[in-house]
């Protein structure tokens, strides 16, 4: 699993602070593939969303859930319905906005899981309320508390635009956390949760590029 820049300086902070570097946040990794979804009016009407979590974290979500049991494709299906269930007062961990201006969203369409490897894999779609042009158009995907980092997949087209009218591009914007911001996640251990800003100072943020 790689080691995001900001987070390599956030243990290294916490070991000149004279903790434990095991002590940081985050404690688990999300690597994330979202397709951007264009309806026919070239409007942008919702994410469609892959969250590919770490080794440790899937043991953790097979064993809380499964319970020894076989992960049964309907198990699966069970399992990836009550993670959706838990997100949804967090708006699942997925935040739009147009010119700065929070874009509400409609709905979560095709939950849905699996075992890749070691790894668990959850995909869902979330839709908008008002599906809205291009222009101004952001999103940010990241855990509030930053207990889990949330970062678009290295290699080919972590972004992908469907449907999108011809010429749009994606732009990924690497987080780019203060010290201040650093020294906070370095200080907490795993079983305290920050206040809810933090895990917006280490989110990506994906604008869309549109002649």
């Amino acid at each position: 699993m790689r080691i995001p820049t900001p987070v390599r300086f956030a243990l290294a902070a916490a070991a000149m602070l004279g903790a434990h570097p095991a002590a940081a946040h985050p404690h688990s990794w999300i690597d994330l593939k979202v397709a951007v979804l264009f309806d026919d009016a070239g409007k942008i009407a919702g994410l469609q969303e892959d969250w590919l979590f770490d080794e440790v974290y899937t043991s953790y979500i097979v064993d809380s859930f499964a319970k020894g049991k076989p992960l049964t494709p309907e198990r699966l299906a069970g399992i990836a319905q009550k993670i959706m269930g838990n997100l949804k007062s967090y708006d699942n961990f997925t935040k739009a906005s147009v010119a700065g201006k929070p874009l509400g969203l409609g709905g979560i369409v095709a939950p849905g899981a699996a075992m890749r490897g070691n790894r668990f894999a959850l995909t869902f779609t979330a839709t908008f309320a008002d599906p809205t042009p291009p222009k101004g158009f952001a999103y940010e995907i990241y855990d509030p508390t930053y207990y889990i980092e949330m970062l678009h997949a290295e290699g080919k087209e972590p972004v992908r635009l469907v449907g999108a009218p011809e010429g749009c591009t994606p732009h990924v914007a690497k987080p780019n956390p203060s010290m201040d911001a650093i020294v906070r996640a370095s200080s907490l251990d795993q079983t305290q949760t920050s206040d809810t800003g933090l895990g917006e100072l280490f989110a990506e943020k994906v604008t869309i590029s549109c002649p």
